[in-house]
């Protein structure tokens, strides 16, 4: 359960949505130079944490889209993956280096978070 430690001891940042207002959200990620290793979230600790939330009466969502705001009892999870190319220092560098990125985005209703954050 790396991720559910991870979820209620990080900070989340409240971020707004044209679609479904405000909401919090987090990003657990790792960042490497020509390559990244990201912490597996496996089907079961995916299975446990939605689970936790649900006895707590918070339902997880397909996407942000699907989320009903006027309720806010929601969460949803995402992998994020992408990469950029570093800027050579030595113009006799022969490879282009790149850095990536990668990891999960968490967002959760701002009703869901205030159940959330008061489960330590």
């Amino acid at each position: 359960m790396t991720y559910t430690h991870k979820l209620l001891n990080q900070r989340w940042i409240l971020t707004t949505n044209a679609t479904i207002g405000p909401h919090f959200q987090i990003r657990l990620g790792n960042c490497g130079r020509n390559g990244v290793n990201v912490l597996c979230f496996a089907k079961n600790d995916q299975y446990d944490l939605c689970q936790f939330l649900k006895a707590k009466g918070i339902e997880l969502v397909d996407t942000i889209e699907d989320c009903k705001p006027e309720n806010g009892y929601w969460w949803h999870f995402e992998r994020f993956s992408h990469h950029t190319p570093i800027e050579k220092k030595d113009p006799h560098q022969k490879h282009t280096e790149t850095m990536y990125y990668g990891g999960y985005t968490f967002a959760m209703g701002k009703a869901a978070y205030e159940i959330f954050k008061n489960t330590n």
